[in-house]
């Protein structure tokens, strides 16, 4: 049976960690995810009020961690063996609902809106269970959100200084982050950086940013004293626009509205697929609902999978095979109570899907820290072998002339040989699809 214990707890919080654990794997309702671990609310030493956004981190030593934000720390706990997470550190931060955390070479950089600041924390030690706060960033006590580009060694701030700019500090020095420029004149609630290296933009450094009531701003922040808006893009039922991320390929970019859902614009949780190929002309060309009647807020795309945390439904896993039209594989609901009327704020704010071992981190704001397997999502659409989203007789038919050609791409047990066992494995594949 999967556990829900950890290393490290105050003794008041044992007992409300111990009374969950029977009925953990019970509770919440999921499709081809599997819970391996869940550190309530009440197991973190500082006791908080709500758990916000999380991140993750992995040692030199290859040892994984899960950082997840916290009303009043930022807690770092130790999910090698994700079946038993241990709490090997926290740092204090000042009070608030709000918090995000990123990560580049050994450093956390974590902030909150309530006047905290932009908090530089040391990693490098944390094997050995230290974990060091090292400055507080000046200037950045509003920022709602921290940004990173681990590519051009930049960290942005969304939400400060007063007017919420998108801002950027060196990290060439990543303990001592160095200011290097303002780089717009209205509020970004969030972004995503990235550096292109071929292509048309190539050697450009282009922020994808979202900014609520406002809409889409690409923006080139290649030169951060001389900034460049390539295009500001609205769509149909704009409310808040809040997150979104790239596909691997850069071709798309998946958006989260956080409050076209509560405006009742849109039905059931829409997400917005736009075209970004030309970043002078962003297009949307579709969009897709989990058909539940819950609020969007973060989301990830990793390898050919989004990962979205979508509050009171949990988080849901997309394949991106038909990346224009993604198929959903798998879901986990952290928040299991029943909701009538609208929509609202409690469940699952963030995820990371990043680690290596291939679980999956999931913050849930009245419930703490999840550790979820989505390995059986992640193979729902293995069997699809003409791409088109689903797994059908004509994957199989396809499979069939592979197999009856020897062809290398037949070979599922990668023993070098085409033969029985790459049939029956195909069989595997094609019975278990989603």
């Amino acid at each position: 049976m999967r556990k829900c214990m950890t290393g490290f707890r105050p003794a008041l919080a044992a007992a409300a960690v111990m009374a969950v654990c029977g009925s953990a794997m019970g509770q919440f309702a999921s499709s081809n995810v599997t819970l391996r671990s869940w550190i309530p609310l009440a197991g973190f030493p500082s006791l908080p009020a709500n758990a916000n956004d999380c991140w993750g981190y992995t040692s030199a030593s290859g040892r994984e961690y899960a950082i997840i934000g916290l009303s009043n720390a930022a807690g770092f706990v130790e999910v090698t063996d994700p079946d038993n997470p241990v709490i090997v550190a926290s740092i204090a931060h000042t009070p608030s609902l709000w918090g995000d955390v990123k990560v580049y070479q050994g450093y956390a950089y974590f902030c909150n809106e309530a006047g905290g600041g932009v908090q530089v924390i040391d990693l490098r030690q944390i094997d050995g269970g230290v974990v060091t706060l090292v400055r507080t960033i000046p200037n950045t006590s509003t920022a709602h959100n921290v940004a990173l580009n681990p590519q051009s060694g930049y960290l942005y701030t969304c939400g400060a200084p007063s007017d919420g700019a998108l801002t950027a500090y060196s990290l060439a020095d990543p303990a001592n982050p160095a200011y290097a420029g303002r780089l717009n004149s209205v509020y970004v609630h969030d972004a995503q950086i990235v550096s292109y290296t071929e292509g048309r933009y190539a050697g450009k450094e282009i922020a994808f940013c979202c900014n609520g009531p406002v809409g889409i701003d690409v923006i080139d922040v290649t030169d951060k004293s001389n900034p460049v808006r390539l295009s500001r893009t609205t769509y149909p039922n704009l409310s808040y626009c809040h997150q979104g991320w790239l596909s691997e390929d850069r071709r798309y970019f998946y958006v989260d509205d956080e409050l076209d859902e509560l405006g009742h614009k849109v039905a059931t949780t829409t997400t917005y697929v736009f075209d970004v190929s030309d970043l002078s002309a962003v297009t949307l060309i579709n969009t897709f609902t989990t058909g539940e009647h819950a609020i969007d807020h973060n989301q990830y795309v990793h390898g050919r999978f989004l990962y979205q945390s979508n509050y009171t439904s949990g988080v849901h896993i997309w394949d991106l095979t038909v990346p224009s039209s993604p198929t959903r594989v798998g879901w986990f609901d952290t928040y299991p109570e029943e909701h009538e009327g609208d929509p609202g704020f409690t469940g699952t704010w963030s995820n990371y899907p990043y680690l290596s071992s291939g679980i999956l981190i999931v913050s849930d704001i009245n419930r703490g820290l999840f550790v979820l397997d989505p390995s059986a999502a992640r193979a729902c659409l293995d069997a699809d072998l003409n791409h088109d989203g689903r797994v059908d007789f004509a994957d199989y038919l396809e499979y069939l002339n592979l197999y009856d050609a020897s062809s290398p791409e037949a070979d599922l047990t990668g023993d070098g040989l085409v033969d029985f066992s790459d049939y029956l494995e195909f069989l595997n594949e094609y019975d278990r699809a989603c």
